[in-house]
């Protein structure tokens, strides 16, 4: 535990002290990797829970052969949603069949149809068998942050949000057994959002990563073969979403501060910026900004969403990770790039800051350009070796802090009690 910090996590339990064969529903809209970190936490939460005696299935809104990724557990595609809101027509005659098989089902984000899919019929469910024991949770994973509603280019959705907010999710959430969060702040954000937030019970249960591959030749070859253009040159690697609110404007228009005056680019490392999201608008108007400027054409370079070998060669061969964004409850290609041995460059809008630097495996600043040219300008004047003392602080605070192992024990433990 760090001292300091504002997350506070239940005490590791005793693996005896655990009700063995609770069986767990986890319902999200998608499984696939670039739908955030929500889909890779579930992958990665469930067979530590299975060891400690807890079951785990998945249904989701995705076509079987899409997500499909060596998964062992039970995964009930439904194939995609209609609209917007992601209608399923056949999803609660699904859950009217399935649903009296568990003990405690969980609806992954919300505004979607999935969250209330679930919440109608685990209420009908109780009065059809009001013998029952079955306990119904809602993980925002951030969306009831502020900023989602406050953010000036969310207008138009944030005014979707608020009349959705009165019709049906304070309902959901209401009536939910509990909310599950990823951090302290997160929760203590979630209470100023909307009128009428009055949950049953909270629970901040925490996230983290899985113990990372050993790096091999293998992953840098695919590395390599994914960024031809980095020629060896060392790197900040940026890893998620190519959408608003990752800041990654921000981070360019800091990076062109940082090395406009800069005479030899090729001492100083490169922005890779890897993910999926090139082709939306945004992706369009950053790749546009990158290529009209010859400066950030040569110090910029895009690259598409990176998995297995590609990723893990491009976490481990990187100087820094950054993450800039204006709004992130958690963020779990941190908590891999800590478990890589990599110092962080985060913004406030990042939740988990303060573990960063309370335990100096990097920095933090705030969600401003000026903030993030700061905040480069000081990692890039670091001497080698306080680089490699902030290295080794990472990977303990991965260890003592973001361990999947320790994260699936805190959601026993909860998920456990009545």
């Amino acid at each position: 535990m760090l001292l300091g910090s504002l997350q506070v996590f239940i005490p590791v339990p005793q693996p005896n002290l655990i009700p063995m064969g609770i069986r767990i529903l986890h319902v999200i809209d998608s499984m696939q990797p670039a739908s955030g970190g929500a889909p890779a936490i579930i992958r990665q939460l469930i067979p530590y829970m299975k060891e400690m005696g807890l079951s785990s299935e998945v249904v989701c809104f995705d076509d079987h052969q899409s997500v499909q990724l060596g998964d062992t557990f039970p995964m009930h595609c439904l194939g995609k949603g209609r609209g917007p809101w992601h209608y399923h027509r056949r999803f609660r005659s699904w859950l009217q069949r399935e649903l009296p098989r568990f003990d405690v089902c969980i609806a992954h984000g919300l505004w979607l149809y999935t969250g209330y899919a679930l919440s109608q019929e685990v209420r009908s469910l109780r009065k059809r068998l009001p013998t029952l024991d079955i306990r119904s949770y809602v993980m925002p994973h951030g969306m009831l942050d502020p900023w989602f509603q406050r953010s000036a280019h969310r207008r138009v959705k944030a005014l979707r949000n608020l009349l959705w907010w009165v019709l049906v999710e304070k309902s959901i959430i209401q009536s939910a057994d509990g909310l599950l969060f990823t951090s302290e702040v997160e929760r203590l954000l979630a209470s100023g959002t909307f009128h009428g937030y009055d949950p049953s019970r909270e629970m901040v249960l925490g996230l983290g990563s899985d113990h990372p591959p050993v790096r091999t030749n293998t992953m840098q070859e695919a590395w390599a073969a994914c960024c031809p253009g980095l020629d060896e040159r060392p790197y900040v690697l940026f890893l998620g979403r190519i959408d608003p609110k990752k800041g990654l404007d921000m981070l360019i228009d800091a990076w062109r501060d940082l090395y406009a005056s800069r005479q030899d680019s090729d001492a100083w490392p490169v922005l890779v910026l890897a993910g999926p999201g090139w082709g939306s608008p945004y992706g369009q108007s950053l790749q546009h900004k990158i290529s009209s400027d010859p400066f950030l054409a040569s110090e910029i370079l895009p690259v598409d969403l990176l998995l297995g070998p590609a990723k893990w060669g491009a976490l481990y061969q990187c100087e820094a990770f950054v993450l800039p964004s204006h709004q992130e409850n958690f963020g779990v290609t941190v908590a891999e790039a800590l478990s890589c041995g990599r110092p962080v460059l985060l913004t406030r809008g990042v939740n988990i800051h303060a573990f960063v630097t309370s335990s100096a495996s990097g920095f933090s600043c705030e969600p401003t350009r000026q903030g993030l040219s700061q905040m480069l300008s000081t990692w890039v004047s670091m001497e080698g070796e306080q680089r490699a003392g902030m290295s080794q602080a990472a990977r303990k605070l991965w260890e003592d802090e973001f361990s999947i192992r320790a994260v699936a024990h805190r959601w026993v433990q909860q998920l456990s009690q009545p």
